[in-house]
């Protein structure tokens, strides 16, 4: 089963709100691995450039519509460092996260950390927080010491730590698959939407019983990739995009009684959508129907194809595995 598992991180020069993180790939070997962000800045400059060449004809969340007025500007997006499996050098990706207080992002644990050659789990090897809500409209590609100062000015330093139990999917479905993000500073406040809420533990039982009398649609968020296809056609602004989906499973051997499954299908841009690569760490959020609070119901955690169709999984976050570990770091 592992094996089929697709983490929403960005592969390659795309994102996307589903389960694995995107990719921006440099030729690097772990001994020449940055000692200064300046490195990075070089090698990064060149994947923005083919990243912002292919971002034509764009939707994003896979199919959902972007947040041009900004209502969800606690979900943010992040570029880490990590080796790539099976391949020599390291990796640069994207994820997703949601503030939950003015210095802790929550996310998933594949955006914050790895296992190395003797399955120990590591931090990420270096980790950049955007509180934006479109990269590349902020990106000035025109010349490297403007780029290099963007990156310093426009992106924070951040630490990144996963879930200690974090095994890449090892005890499926029991992932681990949280973590957040550390800042020195304090993030800007998110003036429209304020930090995420956390839920009570088992807050989302009841939407396992009394099918079609609760509220089981979610608002999913992320900067992920919009399409895959027709391969190998792939649509990916970069930017931060909402859309609406239906949890249609919490009980089966995927799912266990860690994880929601939702649908994942293509809305052409009116709000119906789901996630895709890049939306790994995002929120799914959901409205407490008798308080009207909304609270954050889930983690992009995986899918099952490798077209960001059918249907996603979210980790729920209102089981222990993710409050014993996150309600810590909360002020």
């Amino acid at each position: 089963m592992s094996e089929c598992i697709l983490r929403f991180s960005l592969v390659s020069t795309i994102h996307a709100v589903v389960k694995a993180p995107k990719r921006h790939k440099f030729p690097l070997t772990k001994n020449q691995i940055w000692s200064k962000d300046i490195a990075m800045i070089k090698k990064l400059t060149l994947s923005l450039s083919l990243a912002m060449i292919s971002a034509v004809n764009v939707w994003a969340i896979p199919w959902g519509t972007p947040d041009q007025n900004n209502e969800r500007d606690n979900v943010v997006t992040f570029l880490f460092a990590q080796p790539v499996p099976d391949e020599p050098g390291i990796g640069y990706f994207s994820c997703t996260g949601t503030l939950i207080s003015p210095r802790v992002v929550l996310t998933a644990g594949h955006c914050t950390g790895f296992l190395d050659e003797n399955d120990q789990l590591q931090p990420n090897l270096g980790t950049w927080l955007f509180t934006g809500q479109s990269v590349y409209e902020s990106f000035d590609s025109s010349g490297f010491d403007k780029f290099a100062q963007w990156i310093f000015t426009t992106w924070e330093h951040v630490t990144a730590v996963p879930h200690p139990e974090y095994k890449e999917y090892a005890e499926f479905p029991r992932t681990y698959d949280v973590g957040v993000l550390l800042l020195d500073v304090d993030a800007p406040y998110p003036t429209s939407s304020g930090y995420g809420i956390l839920p009570e533990k088992g807050k989302f039982d009841s939407l396992d019983k009394r099918k079609g009398k609760q509220n089981r649609s979610f608002t999913v968020v992320g900067y992920g990739a919009q399409e895959l296809v027709p391969v190998p056609f792939v649509s990916d602004d970069w930017a931060r995009y909402i859309a609406e989906v239906t949890v249609t499973n919490t009980k089966s051997s995927i799912t266990g009684d860690y994880n929601f499954q939702l649908t994942n299908n293509p809305g052409r841009g009116n709000g119906v959508g789901g996630t895709c690569f890049g939306d790994s760490g995002g929120p799914s959020f959901w409205v407490d129907p008798e308080t009207r609070i909304e609270y954050i119901s889930g983690i992009t955690s995986f899918g099952i194809t490798q077209f960001c169709t059918g249907v996603g999984y979210n980790l729920r976050t209102d089981i222990d595995d993710v409050l014993d570990f996150v309600l810590p770091y909360l002020p």
